[in-house]
């Protein structure tokens, strides 16, 4: 394969695309502006799954309907993965918890053998 040139600068195309040209921007992100990235893409497929909703309720015609929903779908998908895999190991643990329903209050103290219901009779009796 012939290494194509720039008649004035000398430089290959070629070395345009290699990493240390890159290296610099990607230095300037940092590690904040990654998580707010990523928070705003799986953000960004929360609407996008939202607006699913109202699709039907817009004054155009089925065979659109069908497009707009499928278009959204796939557009929450890839958000959403992406979001995802920006995001990191470290926040999916650190947030999937939240979302967790074995970690909530209310089913830790059913699986202690406590019934939320009895504290509340004990409290006012």
């Amino acid at each position: 394969m012939e290494n194509f040139t720039g008649a004035r600068h000398g430089t290959s195309i070629l070395s345009l695309f290699k990493k240390e040209k890159f290296s610099g921007m990607l230095k300037q992100l940092n590690s904040r502006s990654i998580l707010i990235i990523a928070v705003a893409l799986i953000i960004l497929s929360g609407i996008s799954f939202g607006l699913i909703l109202a699709v039907p309720f817009f004054p155009i015609s089925l065979t659109k309907k069908g497009i707009y929903v499928t278009a959204l779908i796939i557009t929450g998908e890839i958000t959403w993965w992406t979001g995802i895999a920006v995001a990191g190991k470290q926040v999916i643990a650190r947030y999937g918890k939240y979302f967790n329903p074995l970690t909530w209050p209310v089913f830790m103290k059913k699986r202690s053998g406590q019934n939320p219901l009895d504290e509340a009779d004990t409290e006012n009796p």
